[in-house]
């Protein structure tokens, strides 16, 4: 069974039997860990990190604040990650879009640099999940093709672009691009749904989405302060 699907359904599958048990107060991104640590351990054993520094984005981090990590890191022999997973959780508060963007970029760098597989989990109440999905930051609706920046119907392969003169793509990403002025940005993030679980449900219950993140093809790479649409 590939990585993605025990994810997707053992973290669901968990979430149903936790809310069962009267625990659903208990959920949050924290809460996930133990899930996603266990179905990690079981495949991968003590090469199972959490909280991983990023060994490229955090190279652009200055000041005294924490250094940029990954939710979960599987690390080879030499410290590399091949498999990155990041995750959001919708209970009282709702990621922000910036959020999740954020998350994808770090996800992309690692793919592109070391060609490790990423994944990025999203969990919380369906009826959550369809009001975030159809909001109108997620859809990009500012845009003049609206296009949502992840698939949240079809399992193809999608291009989520950044570097784009549209009104909704600028709005979109220059509170990250304007707070990381001199890291190199992917110009676009290659991404790819995974079937939710469960994939049938009421609004009131728990459902769990994944993404694959790739390199996409052809991609080329931009500096915010370098670029006029992203300088400052």
């Amino acid at each position: 069974m590939k990585i993605e699907r025990r994810l997707a359904e053992g973290i669901g599958g968990w979430l149903i039997f936790e809310q069962h048990c009267n625990k659903a107060g208990l959920f949050s991104e924290r809460y996930l860990s133990f899930p996603i640590g266990q179905i990690l351990s079981s495949i991968y054993g003590s090469n199972v990190h959490s909280e991983f520094i990023h060994p490229i984005i955090s190279k652009y981090s200055t000041g005294r604040g924490a250094k940029p990590k990954v939710d979960f890191a599987v690390l080879n022999d030499d410290r590399e990650p091949i498999l990155a997973i990041e995750t959001k959780w919708i209970g009282q508060s709702v990621p922000s879009v910036q959020s999740i963007l954020w998350d994808l970029v770090r996800l992309e760098s690692l793919a592109s640099e070391y060609g490790t597989s990423c994944i990025f989990l999203i969990g919380g109440k369906k009826k959550k999940l369809q009001s975030l999905f159809n909001s109108p930051e997620f859809k990009m609706k500012k845009s003049a093709r609206p296009n949502p920046i992840l698939s949240t119907k079809s399992l193809g392969l999608k291009s989520l672009s950044i570097v784009s003169n549209d009104p909704g793509h600028l709005s979109t990403w220059k509170p990250l691009t304007k707070k990381w002025q001199n890291m190199p940005f992917p110009s676009k993030i290659g991404t790819q749904l995974f079937k939710p679980f469960p994939n049938d449900c009421t609004l009131e219950q728990y459902q769990v989405y994944g993404w694959r993140i790739y390199k996409a093809d052809n991609k080329s790479t931009f500096v915010p302060k370098n670029t006029k649409i992203y300088r400052g």
